[in-house]
């Protein structure tokens, strides 16, 4: 199918698959902007158990079987750069993993890094915090090197792109600061 848009994700917990009692759902967000267009390479997760769960969960649902039918599990970014060639080479990855692994430049901390060294003009989209790093500087440098390598990278609040938040940024500043304040 031509047009397709390939997705990696990085977790299968609820930042990338929901909670009954959380807000994030990355994956039902990817499905309404992109429809028939979505098709997730990859889903990386330490527990491969994990994973396939939730794909079998998505793969059950009529509306959402087709961008998940050809999802291949990994354990690590490695295993999934070494696995996702040619047309499965991923436009997007979300980054769903524990704030741990990511806004660094030490290994095991690395996760945009790593992603980058295998597939080197992926779009990232960031869970928040980008980071939980207490070096500053580490996180800039990270920033660095994706602005250096041109990466489109988005640090998510995916309730951004919400309907109500989209309508509440067209309102007057008034409304958003109060009655008698001012922007700045």
């Amino acid at each position: 199918m031509s047009g397709r848009f390939n997705v990696l994700l990085l977790g299968a917990g609820p930042i990338n698959f929901g909670t009954t009692e959380g807000p994030w759902n990355h994956s039902r967000r990817l499905e309404q902007k992109l429809g028939k267009r979505l098709n997730v390479v990859g889903l990386i997760d330490m527990n491969a158990e994990r994973a396939n769960n939730v794909l079998t969960i998505k793969r059950a649902d009529a509306n959402v079987k087709s961008g998940y039918e050809n999802t291949r599990v990994f354990t690590s970014i490695k295993e999934a750069g070494e696995g996702l060639q040619g047309d499965d080479t991923p436009h997007l990855a979300v980054l769903g993993f524990q704030a741990n692994s990511r806004g660094s430049t030490k290994s095991g901390h690395d996760n945009e890094l790593e992603i980058i060294k295998y597939f080197p003009k992926i779009g990232l989209s960031i869970e928040k915090p980008i980071s939980d790093v207490e070096d500053f500087n580490d996180v800039e440098a990270v920033g660095k090197k994706l602005k250096e390598n041109g990466n489109v990278t988005s640090v998510g609040y995916m309730l951004r792109y919400l309907k109500g938040m989209l309508k509440s940024l067209s309102l007057p500043d008034s409304v958003h600061l109060g009655k008698n304040a001012k922007a700045k």
